[in-house]
């Protein structure tokens, strides 16, 4: 019995000690552990404001110009980083203007270098091609090639002949399309031609599709974030409301209707902080001269 109580004094001492020693190598450990995740932190910070820099580097610097149009387009990310992209381009023999507006599903790293990759693609495309179909196949393709699985980007694409006063467009998915009628005072709705790109190893083949601008005529693409932002209640912006900003200011010119639509929709989500990216590009053909 006295052998006994030795053993359980001395482990009991043994124990106290492994528990002091164990007690301050716990508190090292979360010391390094707090550096280590402080040190990562950084680098992620970093590493966000590197992908930003590089997505806000593919947006256009300035608009082009055109006599007799006008133009506007506006990004406003979520999150450091967003996955909407536009871009706006004149042509190198001076007569069209290339235009692309494209989304890419998610938020993060991921969805801002693919989608800044996209636009410097097509902005190459464009300066060989003239068909929009064409050239968002051959971005489908790659992005099905790239993209992870169940990733995809919605994109349209149009090529503004000023001379005929005609844009050649195609959409993959990107949606809406509202063109105001100025003659009328009206705003159609037109529809998509085929699914998101990196869907499918190969689209859908459509006709090719064109929309005539007579002078006054505004058209304004959008990707959902401005439709999909929600109230305090949970109701969902739509695409209703973007006809309506759209009707009452279509005649005010492309940049203060893309404004109107951003301050509508900050007013209805309250000014929370938005879920989604949000991006407008809209064209015009000037009105008549009045008088």
């Amino acid at each position: 019995r006295s052998s006994t109580r030795w053993v359980l004094a001395f482990a009991g001492v043994a124990a106290l000690g492994v528990l002091t020693i164990s007690g301050l190598g716990l508190n090292t450990l979360l010391q390094r552990f707090e550096g280590a995740q402080e040190h990562l932190n950084h680098e992620l910070r970093e590493n966000l404001r590197i992908a930003q820099r590089i997505q806000q580097a593919t947006l256009p610097h300035a608009l082009p110009t055109m006599d007799g149009y006008e133009f506007a387009g506006t990004s406003l990310p979520a999150e450091e980083t967003g996955g909407d992209t536009f871009d706006l381009t004149r042509t190198s023999d001076g007569t069209q203007v290339a235009n692309t507006i494209a989304d890419a599903n998610g938020h993060g790293i991921g969805p801002a270098l693919a989608i800044s990759q996209l636009q410097a693609m097509a902005k190459l495309a464009w300066q060989h091609e003239r068909d929009p179909h064409r050239i968002i196949a051959v971005l489908n393709q790659h992005m099905h090639e790239s993209l992870p699985d169940g990733r995809f980007v919605t994109a349209w694409l149009g090529v503004l002949d000023a001379a005929r006063g005609v844009i050649s467009m195609a959409s993959a998915g990107q949606d809406p399309q509202l063109v105001y009628r100025a003659q009328i005072g009206k705003v159609d709705r037109l529809p998509t031609d085929t699914l998101p790109l990196g869907i499918l190893p190969e689209l859908t083949t459509y006709e090719h599709r064109t929309l005539a601008l007579q002078k006054g005529d505004l058209l304004v693409v959008a990707t959902d974030g401005l439709a999909e932002a929600a109230s305090p209640s949970g109701e969902q912006f739509g695409v209703g409301r973007m006809i309506e900003v759209l009707q009452r200011r279509g005649q005010d010119g492309p940049q203060a209707v893309g404004d109107g639509l951003l301050a509508s929709v900050r007013a209805f989500t309250e000014d929370a902080p938005p879920d989604d990216d949000r991006t407008i590009l809209a064209v015009q053909r000037r009105p008549a001269a009045s008088g």
